[in-house]
């Protein structure tokens, strides 16, 4: 690791006011390399992707209890459920 000794200079009127001088201290700090990088993430990625599987085949014998209908351009009366005269939707009404 370097250390590098930074001192900032001060002009003859910040001298007179009583400012002290400051001093900056930059550190090298080592940096992961890419191919420590990429093992770390592949090795999170793997959990993941193993733990969503792990919790997916314990639901998997359950029927799901929700369903998620979503229309571009469709209002509040555009189902027959509704009281639309033309439209005839079935599957909804048995919903």
């Amino acid at each position: 690791m370097t250390k590098i000794d930074f001192k900032k200079e001060l002009n003859p009127r910040q001298q007179q006011a009583g400012a002290s001088a400051k001093k900056v201290e930059v550190v090298d700090v080592p940096q992961m390399e890419r191919r420590e990088l990429l093992k770390a993430v592949g090795a999170g990625v793997c959990l993941a992707v193993v733990r969503c599987v792990r919790a997916s085949g314990a639901a998997s014998s359950k029927k799901p209890n929700i369903v998620l209908c979503m229309a571009d351009d469709q209002g509040w009366g555009d189902m027959a459920y509704n009281g639309h005269p033309v439209l005839k939707t079935p599957n909804f009404d048995a919903m």
